[in-house]
């Protein structure tokens, strides 16, 4: 496979969010991003935790997010270096129309750190300072390449908060995380081209 920056993904094992109340920012609505706690999810998500682990896979660190209908998230990194792999399993949920795009930097152009809402570095960039590389909708579980400039832009989502429960992947025998080639390896019999 070609593609490096987003494949849709139907695993055989189901992943269950596990139940929680969301906390609210400064103005009432849902947090917009908050850690994935691992030790509910293995609670919730028992079988989805054991098909990982044989495969020797474990959940390295993740997050929530949750955005209303047609919040448009800036260009960014997930992380701030761009050197660095960074591959993803996003759950997905309540999310219609909802459009990711990856860009390419442009020479001489660099990006600036900002904290994101957890107060971690976050590196965004300048839209007109890249050009984009794939454009592909966002609304169902999948692999993305976190490390690549992207941004995201809701849809209507039915009227409701979509909400993404975004994991990275590692390797239980070598505590590094899977490189995309290592994930769509692994992953090929569930991806979607």
């Amino acid at each position: 496979m070609d593609n490096k920056y987003h494949i849709n993904i139907n695993l055989p094992v189901t992943f269950i969010p596990y139940k929680m109340e969301m906390p609210l920012d400064g103005e009432g609505s849902p947090a917009p991003e908050i850690p994935v706690d691992k030790k509910l999810l293995n609670l919730s998500s028992k079988e989805f935790i054991n098909w990982l682990d044989s495969l020797d896979i474990i959940i390295g660190n993740g997050r929530i997010f949750t955005s209303p209908p047609h919040k448009q998230y800036k260009l960014h990194i997930d992380g701030i270096d761009i050197n660095e792999e960074l591959t993803k399993l996003n759950f997905v949920f309540n999310s219609t129309d909802t459009i990711m795009t990856w860009y390419e930097l442009l020479p001489g152009k660099e990006g600036k750190t900002h904290k994101n809402t957890l107060g971690g570095d976050v590196m965004y960039y300048d839209p007109n300072e890249c050009k984009i590389l794939k454009r592909a909708p966002v609304n169902s579980n999948c692999l993305i390449a976190g490390n690549v400039i992207h941004d995201l832009t809701n849809g209507t989502n039915n009227g409701e908060y979509r909400k993404c429960y975004s994991i990275t992947l590692v390797k239980k025998s070598t505590g590094k995380r899977l490189t995309w080639n290592e994930a769509v390896e692994i992953f090929e019999p569930y991806l979607i081209e």
